[in-house]
C-alpha cells in the first residue's frame, strides 16, 4: 500500500509513471515534456481517467540531460568460434515533479 498523501499516474514519452510531489526519475531524452495524468489520488479522492483525466496537471522540472550506465550485448553461436561483444549507453533526461495541481470545478450553486 502506498503512503503518500497525493501522487499521479502520469504518461510521458510513451512510459507510464507512478509519480509525488518531489520525486527525481529518469526518462528517454527529449526536449518535450508534455504530460498525461492518467490516474490521480489525494487524500480521500481518487479520479481514474478514461484515458486522461481532466483539471490535474503534473508540472514537471528538467534537471540534465546524460547518458546512462552502458549494458553490454553478447552474440555468441556455440562450435563456430563466433562472438561479438558491443556496447550502448542510452541518452536519458533527469527530471524532478514540482508540483500536482488540482484544478477548482464550479458547482452550480457558485456560478450563480
Amino acid at each position: 500500500m502506498l503512503t503518500m498523501s497525493k501522487y499521479a499516474v502520469i504518461k510521458v514519452n510513451n512510459e507510464q509513471i507512478l509519480v509525488s510531489e518531489g520525486d527525481v526519475f529518469k526518462i528517454n531524452k527529449s526536449d518535450n515534456l508534455n504530460t498525461e495524468v492518467l490516474l490521480y489520488t489525494a487524500e480521500n479522492q481518487t479520479l481514474v481517467g478514461t484515458p486522461v483525466v481532466s483539471g490535474v496537471k503534473v508540472t514537471l522540472e528538467k534537471l540534465e540531460d546524460s547518458r546512462d550506465r552502458k549494458i553490454s550485448v553478447n552474440r555468441f553461436k556455440a562450435k563456430s568460434r563466433y562472438h561479438k561483444n558491443k556496447g550502448h549507453r542510452q541518452e536519458v533526461s533527469t527530471v524532478k515533479v514540482t508540483a500536482i495541481t488540482e484544478a477548482k470545478t464550479k458547482t452550480k450553486k457558485e456560478e450563480n
